[in-house]
């Protein structure tokens, strides 16, 4: 009875195989990675969630006697998922298939299930695959962009950096020591120019002194043109004497009396003090152009130091750019292999099919543990039994009874009745036998 009792269970199976891509690995990389055994268990877990069960369960009317709320999840308690060799099917760790198995009293429902349980893995896995690989896709652009901004902003920075500091760039610097010697031997001229028309300049006061002692007129004009070197022509020593040159020429007296020397000494002397103020304007702004470069010289290691920092940044992010612009490419060939299904993929290589033999309860193995049991048991009765009597039936019950051997012993001697007796016994026992081994080969042939 209790072999018969439990309702039994069908198994459908079908197998599922993790096909390689079809285009090289060499040629096209696809972006989903992760071994078999670990894109099949996030697969699974995303197959048999609740939301997706449901509706097989409503479809095909399953475990009615069950609350709504707890058929999904009985559902998944009947399925199986066995990583199998693809050729024989024999389970195999490692092998680059899949069995899934679904146990269901009723033999067709099972294989319809099973049918669509493999439909939702295959669906879900190129769906996943799809996703992910979209994903990488995404994630590269995003990354691109960003670093493409990062770019801009290191080479305005470098190049605000530069601007800031011309000349006192690396390249600036044996170029601002050429123009350093060459403003130095260009002060050296002038400034020798400049003693040369200092000692023109004395000579000729000399000489404009000595002419000016002739006449008042001649006088005046010595005064004022001495007074023409030191003040303005707005100044008032310059007015009062050109006011008094002004009325002693007014007055009569003769031109003709100016000294012809004087004048031409007198405009000597205003051309030199011209080229003395040229050449000291000249200098000065050597001076200043050389105390310019000098200073940039002064700061060149620390531009340098910091040129090399803002070229590193610049450098490092160009390196960066140029690499996530492979990857972006390397994912874009690996979304379009996941979009046209050339990548790794699940392939039924064996529809789903209900073995009509029920998977449980093992009604064989019952029966035997049953007569096991049977057998264990009638054994432990008997020993049982022969522990309990006290009859004595031998020798060694008589020596253990009288603590001693006996005097005599007459062993029993049978007759025909008593052979007849035993051969029964034996025949029934072994028809008992024969019985029972009909009935467990019965029970093994016919499931």
């Amino acid at each position: 009875m209790a072999a018969y009792g439990p309702e039994p269970l069908y198994r459908a199976t079908g197998v599922i195989m993790v096909e390689q891509p079809e285009i090289s690995p060499d040629l096209a990389t696809s972006t989903v990675a992760g071994v078999i055994e670990q894109r099949m268990q996030l697969v699974s877990r995303r197959v048999m969630r609740s939301e997706n069960l449901r509706p097989l369960v409503e479809e095909f009317d399953m475990y009615p006697e069950l609350e709504p709320s707890d058929r999904a999840p009985q559902l998944r308690m009947n399925t199986f998922i066995e990583q199998v060799d693809p050729i024989s099917f024999e389970p195999l760790v490692g092998g680059s298939a899949f069995s899934i198995h679904f146990d269901y009293p009723d033999p067709a429902v099972a294989q319809q299930v099973a049918l669509a349980l493999i439909d939702l893995f295959v669906a879900d896995n190129r769906e996943i695959r799809t996703q992910s690989a979209a994903g990488t896709e995404s994630f590269f652009a995003a990354e691109a962009e960003r670093l493409a901004t990062s770019i801009t902003e290191a080479e305005d920075r470098l190049a605000k950096f530069k601007q800031l500091n011309i000349g006192a760039l690396p390249e600036d610097i044996e170029r601002n020591k050429l123009i350093l010697e060459r403003i130095g031997e260009d002060r050296n001229e002038v400034l020798a120019e400049i003693r040369l028309a200092v000692e023109r300049r004395n000579l000729l006061t000399v000489q404009l002194g000595d002419l000016s002692g002739g006449t008042e007129l001649s006088k005046l004009r010595a005064e004022l043109a001495v007074a023409s070197q030191k003040y303005s022509a707005d100044h008032p020593d310059i007015k009062r004497l050109s006011r008094a040159i002004a009325a002693l020429e007014s007055s009569g007296e003769n031109a003709n009396t100016m000294d012809a020397e004087y004048m031409r000494v007198s405009a000597q002397l205003a051309a030199v003090e011209e080229a003395i103020a040229a050449a000291t304007m000249r200098d000065r702004e050597l001076q200043r152009r050389q105390s310019e470069l000098e200073g940039k010289q002064v700061l060149a290691p620390e531009v340098e130091k910091e040129l090399l920092q803002l070229t590193r940044e610049y450098e490092l992010a160009k390196s960066e750019y140029e690499s996530i612009r492979e990857k972006r490419s390397e994912a874009r060939i690996g979304s379009n292999l996941e979009d046209q299904d050339k990548g790794q993929r699940y392939t039924v290589i064996r529809q789903p099919y209900a073995d009509p033999s029920p998977i449980s309860p093992n009604r064989v193995g019952i029966f035997l543990i049953g007569i096991l049991f049977a057998i264990g048991g009638s054994a432990a009765l008997v020993s049982l039994r022969e522990s309990a009597d006290t009859t004595v039936r031998g020798a060694r019950d008589v020596e253990a009874v009288l603590q001693g051997p006996p005097i005599a012993v007459i062993p029993i001697i049978r007759n025909e009745d008593d052979s007849r007796r035993r051969f029964k016994q034996l025949a029934v026992h072994g028809a008992a036998l024969i019985v029972v081994g009909s009935l467990t080969i019965g029970i093994v042939l016919n499931g």
